[in-house]
This record gives structure tokens, sequence and C-alpha cells, in this order.
């Protein structure tokens, strides 16, 4: 397996894989951004993973952002 075939595969991997458990949630709960806002902070191990992923994620976004305004 190359690496460009290992990339496509774990891209895809972490697309479907959260919507299987957003599905659940949806299916239980409806479309309440509330209550989705909750669920991610319900208890300490929960919101330390929800805030680590968030950080990082706005970390990517904007290191991102600054590197194509260079290249």
């Amino acid at each position: 397996m190359n690496e460009r075939t290992l990339y496509l595969l774990a891209a895809i991997v972490g697309a479907v894989v959260p919507w299987v458990f957003f599905g659940g949630f949806i299916a239980d709960e409806g479309l309440d951004l509330g209550a989705f806002i909750r669920a991610l902070f319900v208890n300490g191990a929960a919101g330390g993973f929800s805030a680590d992923v968030l950080i990082s994620g706005t970390a990517f976004l904007v290191w991102s952002w600054f590197d194509s305004r260079r290249i």
C-alpha cells in the first residue's frame, strides 16, 4: 500500500466513523445543537477530549490560512 492510498483510506475512515456516532446522537436527540454541545462536555474525559480536538482543529485552520497566504 503506497502513501497516497493510506492517506485516502485514513480520510475515508476519519469522515465515516464520527458520523456513525453523530447519527446515533441525532437519532436519539434530534438536531438539537444545545444538547450536542452539552454532550461534548458531559464529564471530564469527554470535555478534555472535546477541548483538545477543538483547539487542535482551530490551530490547524489558522496555520493553514497563514500558510496558504504565504504560498
